[in-house]
């Protein structure tokens, strides 16, 4: 919310705002991953990577601020 708390990758005591990963593989989405301040993952399907914040996707608009995220392909 406009006025709500400031919350970090990990969102807060209920998990709004959690930083949240889904595979698109042929246009479908894949599960929700949620992944926070610092999670590790190895995806199980080929798609596209997409991230998002946890929060209802018609409250997206009043979201605002950055987190930086790096993305290494396994070896």
């Amino acid at each position: 919310a406009p006025a709500g708390d400031e919350v970090d990758a990990g969102g807060d005591a209920a998990g709004r705002g959690r930083l949240v990963a889904a595979i698109f593989e042929e246009f479908a989405r894949g599960e929700q991953i949620p992944l926070g301040v610092e999670k590790r993952f190895t995806a199980t399907t080929a798609g596209q990577l997409m991230l998002r914040c946890a929060d209802d996707w018609t409250q997206l608009g009043d979201n605002s601020g950055e987190i930086k995220v790096v993305v290494r392909r396994a070896e």
